[in-house]
């Protein structure tokens, strides 16, 4: 594991033998702590990060009738949510989150923003081929290669029912000796427990890089049986976006929730918490009771926090891999087929990373398709998009896509989701990572939710906002 030893973590570790610096340095000469009037905003609780978890906390907090005000440095709520427009429809594009677990906590949410959800979409046909040659794969070798895709869901449901302690969406609560066979490479345990047929839908959603390399904790952690996609929900208008503008309405607009800003400092005293932060309008500072963390608490993203020698600790021991999705125009692509990627070379059919694992056509855009890049290590971005073309012009070529006139392949959009599937040792977790990270909960104030704290999974992590920790904020 790397560390970026950046200014921020050199002054948190100097405050072990030093005086924190005062509040008048950090934000300067001629800011005063106390700021003007217009400018201080009081709140019964501040939320740091407007993704998904930050949204949902905000959300339910107001419900349950508290002031809130929620800061979020993109210039709209909902994190890994990315739609794209098309300029000449204006029909949309989902190429972020795709759709949500069937859940309770999930209805209840979209009920209450009042967006429309619907069960089922568009059937695509599932096309197999490598992309790093553009070979078609024949749907009897990807059969003969995996197994029976049935038997082997029902193999991994079974699987799940063994640690329900780890599949319960209520974060990491975790037994004092936890089995041996759960941090065997998840490689392994698809053959131990014959698990070949669920390779197929492994492929298509393998966002965890080197996804045969992955620890079976996380693995299961992860794909449990809501977030599985049985009985996903889809936005109505394939338009994920919407849910979020929705949201941001429903809490009162730019009167509580601070877009395009940026958190210049936080301190946490015993009678509550104060945050300093930028606006596009200025500077403010907002007073609240609590304080919610709703940001991946990697080390170089808490810069602005009295970060204590505990949270310090903790975090720099996380790690996590690199992910992108995009948009492809011109792609050629049918667009109600999806063509997932196999390697016969490889176990199972799984490619290794850096991965591509899927192009998939957008229903409601014609030649434009879904694609994505994860890897555990870093990618340049001009690699990144070199390689997403890379794979459409062979796959155009190979699979006879029909192409535009005098037209080649463009992505009309790429975003970074890194830091993406934040993870600690096999060491770290065996000596307690995750039961020292829960006793951090309510700590000076302080509240931590999030893809850390639970699962890269959205309908996972409102659950465990629900449950775990809005309950628990309430009653300080």
């Amino acid at each position: 594991m790397q560390h970026a030893w950046n200014m921020s973590m050199l002054l948190s570790l100097f405050a072990l033998v030093a005086p924190v610096p005062t509040f008048a340095h950090i934000l300067g000469p001629n800011h005063a702590w106390g700021g003007r009037s217009s400018n201080i905003v009081q709140k019964d609780v501040v939320v740091i990060g407007g993704g998904a978890a930050g949204t949902y906390a905000t959300v339910r907090l107001q419900q349950e009738g508290k002031s809130v005000a929620l800061i979020e440095k993109k210039n709209r709520l909902g994190g890994h949510v990315d739609t794209y427009i098309d300029p000449t429809t204006g029909n949309p594009f989902d190429y972020g989150v795709i759709y949500y677990g069937n859940s309770s906590v999930t209805r209840n949410f979209f009920d209450y923003v009042g967006v429309e959800m619907e069960s089922s979409l568009q059937e695509k046909t599932q096309v197999y081929a490598n992309f790093n040659t553009g070979a078609k794969v024949a749907n009897s070798v990807v059969a003969n290669e995996t197994g029976n895709f049935q038997a082997a869901i029902g193999a991994w449901m079974k699987q799940l029912e063994k640690y329900p302690w780890l599949t319960d969406q209520t974060g990491f609560h975790l037994p004092a000796t936890i089995p041996e066979e759960l941090f065997l490479p998840f490689g392994e345990y698809i053959e131990k427990y014959n698990l070949g047929g669920f390779t197929t839908l492994l492929s298509y959603t393998a966002q965890q890089g080197n996804l045969l390399e992955t620890p079976t904790f996380y693995f299961m952690k992860w794909l449990n049986i809501p977030s599985s996609g049985f009985g996903g929900i889809w936005q109505k208008d394939q338009n994920n976006q919407k849910i979020y503008d929705a949201a941001f309405n429903k809490l009162g607009g730019a009167s509580n929730v601070y877009l395009s800003s940026k958190v210049d400092a936080v301190r946490r005293n015993s009678w509550g918490v104060e945050v300093c932060f930028s606006t596009p309008s200025g500077q403010y500072i907002v007073r609240a009771s609590q304080l919610i963390m709703a940001i991946p608490p990697k080390i170089d993203n808490l810069g602005f926090l009295d970060i204590s020698s505990t949270e310090q600790s903790l975090f720099m021991q996380l790690q996590n891999n690199y992910i992108s999705t995009g948009v492809v125009l011109n792609s050629g692509l049918p667009d109600a087929s999806v063509v997932i990627n196999f390697d016969t070379t490889q176990p199972f059919g799984i490619p290794p990373a850096p991965v591509n694992p899927v192009l998939s056509g957008a229903s409601l855009i014609s030649n434009a398709a879904f694609t994505q890049w994860a890897s555990p290590n870093y990618t340049s971005p001009d690699a990144i998009e070199a390689g997403m073309l890379a794979d459409v012009d062979r796959l155009q070529k190979s699979l006879n896509f029909t192409v535009p006139a005098g037209t080649k392949p463009t992505l009309a959009q790429v975003s970074d989701h890194s830091p993406y599937f934040i993870h600690v040792s096999e060491e770290a977790i065996k000596s307690g990572f995750y039961d020292k990270v829960n006793a951090l909960q309510g700590q000076k104030r302080t509240w931590w939710t999030g893809a850390t704290f639970e699962s890269e999974d959205t309908a996972n992590i409102w659950n465990f906002t629900n449950v775990e920790i809005l309950p628990r904020v309430l009653k300080a």
